[in-house]
């Protein structure tokens, strides 16, 4: 059997570490994938319950029924987010639409007596979720990862272009990533929850616009 020389060592040494250095990278990514695959499945949402819980049903506003327009605006961590906006104003026609509060209803500035300024101020602390995040994932998620986002809703009802009344609500959603939550993720979906919530405080602010009689 043919011995190698040192130098033909060094070439196959050459040769093989790309091979080696590749094959390492393709594990470390898979296994990225794959915590952020299992993350994904092991998490659940849950909302923070600040408010009333309202349910979906007709509010009486007054009789006849008002007209409003609207506008929607939303803010994710200050910035304002256009597609963000877009998704808020889908949850203000579900909610307003289902709740037969008004005769008619629509986005801009209209005819009507009265009209609806509406902000979705979406806040957290994207540090401390990354961090909280990475550890949990590190540990193949035997660590609970915490994410909790703030919810603010501002609505000023306008007259004339005065702003006569002004509202305010407030609430939370907070998600948890740990490897024994992966049986509530279907029915706790982040997402899913999110919606609950900014549906909720659309609600409470249709019930506070019925008791104080402000579109009447």
């Amino acid at each position: 059997m043919r011995s190698i020389e040192p130098g033909e060592w060094r070439m196959t040494s050459r040769v093989l570490q790309p091979i080696r250095t590749g094959g390492a990278r393709l594990v470390i990514v898979m296994c990225g994938v794959l915590c952020g695959l299992l993350a994904l499945s092991a998490c659940a949402a849950f909302p923070g319950k600040q408010l009333p819980s309202y349910a979906d049903e007709p509010v009486a506003l007054g009789d006849p029924k008002p007209s409003i327009g609207y506008d929607a605006k939303s803010f994710i961590l200050g910035w304002e987010n256009a597609s963000a906006a877009r998704a808020f104003q889908e949850r203000i026609n579900d909610v307003f639409g289902r709740s037969h509060a008004f005769s008619t209803f629509a986005p801009g500035v209209g005819p009507e007596k009265h009209h609806l300024s509406l902000t979705l101020r979406k806040e957290g602390r994207p540090v401390l979720a990354n961090l909280s995040m990475a550890v949990s994932v590190l540990t193949a998620l035997v660590i609970p990862a915490y994410v909790k986002t703030e919810y603010v809703l501002l609505a000023d009802v306008k007259e004339g272009g005065q702003v006569i009344k002004h509202y305010e609500y407030r609430d939370d959603r907070t998600i948890w990533t740990e490897l024994f939550l992966i049986v509530l993720t279907p029915t706790h979906w982040p997402a899913t929850v999110e919606t609950e919530v900014v549906d909720n405080m659309l609600r409470n602010l249709l019930h506070d616009l019925a008791k104080d009689k402000t579109l009447g």
